[in-house]
Parts: structure tokens; sequence; C-alpha cells
């Protein structure tokens, strides 16, 4: 987190002019983006190389959004096909891969530089820093991943530089609860950070064990749907506000919550179109599917991703 935090700090004055951004300078931003890397791809990827026809040249005088419109829908079983395809063919400075948990079909491989991963890092510091008042604060962090072993007698591990502990969520036991309670107090977390339902299941376990850290805790819940009981049942033993965080490993959009539970799209990472059964956009307040174009994922750019989300 502190290398990524550094690769970050070059974007922190566009983010920081990015949470005043007005409907106009929003698309304005978003549409120049868009240009830059749908025309990078075009000569750079190859999956796009391969589609001329799919995927042609955007003229300086067409409307990005009506030209996207355009475009074919990215279904993610075409992307597991052609997973490397989707790769830039140069590789960029400290390219890494990582795979997705596979959890709704076989894992994606995906790439990003160190540049990319300090952007999205750069984001939710200035995000923490306005919900929590610090870039940094305490984290308690609820996860299956960067944990002990389900099977260890560890109950977390902890990073002092970054002001993190790690919570095995295979901890969250009523045998352990008394270990998980003295861990809270001691650590006296501003930031508790995790799945809806592993959050909702620590508030469960603690009750009112832990209200004396819950004045100075905010609550970030993500990967999940937040159903109304877990976030009232979070806000009573836990914190004292909830938000939502949506984003996806693919990296090509994200949304935060505000204090008013509105959500807002963070126009530096992507834009979200939300769409009906024929692949139009759902009026106002309906449901349809999710559908994802990256603008900051330049080792790997995804158009019209259909991630899978309703």
């Amino acid at each position: 987190d502190l290398i990524k935090s550094i690769a970050g700090a070059k974007h922190r004055a566009l983010i920081e002019r990015s949470w005043e951004f007005g409907p106009a300078e929003f698309r304005r931003f978003q549409q120049s983006r868009f240009r830059s890397i749908y025309n990078w791809a075009r000569i750079s990827v190859p999956y796009y190389i391969q589609r001329p026809r799919d995927y042609p040249e955007l003229t300086p005088e067409r409307n990005v959004y009506e030209f996207l419109q355009e475009l074919p829908l990215l279904p993610k079983p075409t992307l597991r096909d052609h997973n490397t395809d989707f790769w830039a063919k140069k590789s960029g400075f400290l390219r890494t891969v990582h795979h997705t948990s596979g959890s709704t079909g076989s894992p994606l491989l995906l790439a990003a530089t160190l540049s990319e991963r300090g952007l999205t890092e750069a984001i939710l510091q200035a995000w923490f820093r306005r919900i929590c008042g610090s870039s940094w604060p305490r984290t308690l962090s609820l996860s299956g991943f960067m944990t002990p072993n389900p099977n260890s007698t560890e109950l977390f591990w902890e990073d002092p530089i970054s002001r993190r502990i790690f919570l095995s969520i295979y901890s969250l036991s009523p045998q352990r609860r008394d270990e998980v309670i003295r861990l809270i107090l001691r650590f006296r977390p501003t930031l508790i950070y995790g799945y809806s339902s592993a959050l909702g299941e620590l508030a469960h376990l603690v009750g009112d064990a832990a209200s004396e850290i819950r004045s100075r805790a905010v609550a970030v819940v993500t990967s999940e749907t937040l159903h109304e009981h877990e976030r009232e049942l979070i806000s009573r033993n836990l914190a004292r506000r909830v938000f939502n965080l949506y984003g996806s490993q693919e990296g090509s959009h994200m949304a935060l919550e505000c204090e008013r539970r509105s959500w807002h799209i963070m126009p530096l990472v992507g834009i979200i179109e939300i769409l009906d059964e024929h692949a139009k956009p759902v009026e106002s307040s309906s449901v349809g599917k999710v559908v994802v174009t990256g603008l900051c994922k330049w080792t790997m750019p995804l158009f019209r991703y259909v991630i899978g989300d309703l």
C-alpha cells in the first residue's frame, strides 16, 4: 500500500479537482479520456487490432457517448476466452498480473501497472480523508485473503506501516468472540472495511461490547449488496456511518456513496451504463445490467464490458 501510495502521488491534484466537477466538466473529461484510450487501444491491444470493423476509428467530430452506443457489448465469457489478447502489446512500467477469485467462473488474469494501481489507491485515500479525517485511517480489514490460514490458530496479522489489521473472516465465531472484542478495543480502528456480510457478521458477534469505538469509526462495505438490515446492524454496533464502495478488480469503474446515500461515479476511472435487455439505457430508477468502459487501465482497456451486475 505504501508503494502504491507513492505511485499515486502524481494523480492527487486531478483527483482533488474531480471532486468538484460539474456535469459539463464531468462529461468533457470522460469524453477526452475515452478518445485517448480508445484510439490508442485500436493500435496497441491485440483484441481491438484484430477487429477493426467492430472498433472503427473515432473521429474528432463524433460525440463520444453516441459513438459508444455503436460499439459491441463485451460479455465476460468473451473476456475469458481472449483474456491475454486484451493486454497491451507493450507491458508498461512495472506491470503485474493477478487473477480474480473465479467465484463466477474461470478466474480472469488481470494486468495493471504500478501507476494504475496507484491511481486507485490515491482515489481511496482522498475519499477516506473525507469520511474518516485521514488518508491513512487505522483500518480493520475483514477478508478471506491476506489473513491467517483458516486452520491457523492466529486471529489476525498486522501491517504497522499502513496502520492496518487483517482479521480473518474465519475467526468470526462465538468461540473467539472475546478475542475479537479485545482486538477491536485495543486497536481502536477509525475505518472498518470488508464485505457487507462479513461486517454484518462481526456486528452481530460483538453486539454492544465495542460501543466505545463506534463514535469514531466509519464502515466501508464492498463486493456485495448491502442490505438494509445489515446497514442498521453495523451502524448500531460498529460504526457511526456506513458507506458503500462499488468497483471491481477489472478496474474499469468506481462509484462511491455519499453521506446522503447517493451514488457518485468517479469520472477518472470509467464510464458506467445501465442497459435494458435490448442494450438501451434504462429509464431513471429502473433496474438494468451494468456495462462499464475503463478510462484509466491502459494496460488492459475494456470497452462496454458487461460485468455481470444489476
